[in-house]
């Protein structure tokens, strides 16, 4: 043999520090296309199973990125600007976080980026922006999306899906999201309760938000909608009274709502429940109807005479007595206009407000982003937007009580992050939200989540050596894909949340 082959073959390509390296021996790619992922139909990226040693580590960097998360989105400095004003926290512990975060990776010799199809597309997108911005009508706009929310989406999304690599550490990013829905939700309701309007006058005496991000009724019930699957995974993994605070705070969420006005908030809600009571009522989908039909009646009862009325310009909206129907439905058409006929190149990003009436949004992110950023973009949104759905929906099927893997908590979070995806697909057809911290935090759990799995199904593979373990032969369970079956209850779930 030669000596340079032999040398070659001993010694293991390593990562690069913001690109993986291409296996350089056949031999790798055959071996990685026989593993058990891809069995499995999870194809073993290099990106997630290589150093997966490292799994758990770079303990600074991630309370670093968990304690800016809680900051982004309880936002002190706006709720208490006597007390935190003065101190700019979050852009503090930010800058510190990516310090950090560098100087943690380069230590251990591990690239900065993962490469996944979703962090691809995010910076395609901002590629396309700096592309359009010199033939924009407004430069200025465009390099404010791109260098405000946009780079820094960008960031926290790289440092998210390479540092939530635990489940230890998914739950813990979860909890924040849960907590920040319980207190969006009770603000909600004691704001509509004590008369605390929206100053705004558009909105005509509906209720304010949270901070200045989610000021706007519609966005905050948006948030809403997308956060409440995730209060029910906490909800369907516990047991007794931690079960039912859990569920309870769903249904405050629900009536949070209600209160808020919001015609996208409640069609985004009842996407996401409905897909929810689809999957968990599999096998008895007759019998959970009515009881559903009571829940929807009483909270039809429930909800103010006006907002009934505001409900019904769905499908109505020329009897929208505030205009907001009709103004919704012109934004979308100019929206349309411009997106064929400027498919290659669009109007800039940030710039559709000069081209909308009124210097308005096109109140659907779909609309605007093909408008800004053409075809191409507009393929990289939708890209981020159901990438996640399908893998989420593999692993569902995966980790069923029937599948090769059975795992409650997987296929339970898998099912959950799915209805939270469909909340956020219906809100985006009435909100210009494609540069939302919200969406991206949730296609970054999705990613993460994806990669924890792929992960443990590899480190199980290869503690039974060159071939996965053959699942057992399991019967369906009686119940819906959510609800415990007989062979779950019987199992101890330790560590779940």
């Amino acid at each position: 043999m030669n000596l340079l082959n032999t040398r070659s073959a001993r010694i293991a390509p390593g990562p690069g520090v913001l690109f993986r390296r291409r296996a350089v021996n056949k031999g790798s790619a055959i071996a990685m296309d026989s593993s058990p992922l891809a069995v499995a139909g999870l194809a073993a990226r290099p990106s997630v199973v290589s150093r997966a040693d490292s799994r758990g580590k770079h303990r600074l960097a991630f309370a670093g990125i968990f304690l800016f998360t809680l900051l982004l989105y309880t936002r002190p400095q706006e709720i208490m600007p006597g007390l935190f004003g003065w101190l700019q926290l979050p852009k503090i512990v930010g800058i510190s976080s990516v310090l950090i975060y560098i100087a943690s990776k380069l230590g251990a010799g591990e690239r900065l980026i993962i490469w996944a199809t979703e962090m691809k597309m995010i910076t395609l997108l901002w590629a396309l922006g700096l592309l359009f911005a010199p033939v924009a009508a407004s430069p200025g706009d465009s390099f404010n999306v791109l260098f405000d929310p946009l780079i820094k989406i960008w960031i926290i999304f790289a440092m998210q899906i390479a540092l939530v690599d635990t489940r230890i550490r998914f739950r813990a990013m979860m909890g924040i999201i849960v907590f920040c829905q319980a207190l969006y939700s009770l603000h909600s309701i004691r704001t509509f309760l004590t008369g605390g309007y929206s100053e705004m006058a558009s909105f005509q005496s509906r209720i304010s938000g949270w901070g200045a991000d989610l000021g706007n009724p519609n966005d905050i019930a948006g948030v809403l909608a997308l956060m409440a699957p995730l209060s029910v995974i906490c909800a369907l993994l516990q047991r007794g009274w931690k079960r039912l605070l859990f569920f309870a705070c769903t249904g405050v969420t629900a009536v949070a709502i209600l209160f808020t006005y919001s015609r996208s908030g409640f069609l985004a809600l009842i996407a996401s429940c409905g897909l929810l009571i689809w999957k968990a009522s599999r096998g008895r989908r007759v019998k959970t109807l009515l009881p559903v039909a009571v829940l929807a009646a009483v909270l039809f009862v429930a909800a103010p005479g006006k907002y009934m009325t505001r409900l019904s310009t769905i499908f109505y909206p020329q009897t929208d007595p505030t205009n907001s129907a009709q103004e919704r439905q012109e934004h979308m058409l100019r929206a349309a206009d411009l997106a064929i006929r400027r498919p290659i190149v669009g109007v800039g990003m940030g710039n559709f407000h000069i081209y909308a009436i009124k210097e308005m949004r096109a109140h659907n992110a779909y609309l605007e982003t093909a408008a800004e950023l053409g075809v191409v973009g507009l393929i990289a949104f939708l890209v981020i937007n159901f990438a996640p759905l399908r893998s989420l929906r593999r692993i569902e099927r995966e980790t069923a009580v029937d599948g090769p893997r059975p795992d409650l908590e997987k296929h339970i979070v898998s099912a959950c992050l799915q209805a939270s995806f469909v909340a956020f697909v219906f809100y985006a057809f009435f909100a210009s939200i494609q540069y939302d911290n919200y969406l991206y935090t949730l296609v970054a759990f999705a990613v993460a989540f994806r990669r924890i799995h792929v992960a443990e199904v590899h480190a199980g593979a290869a503690s039974y050596g060159d071939e996965a373990p053959e699942s057992t032969t399991l019967v369906r369970p009686a119940g819906g894909s959510l609800w415990r079956s007989r062979l779950f209850r019987g199992r101890r779930m330790k560590g779940i949340l």
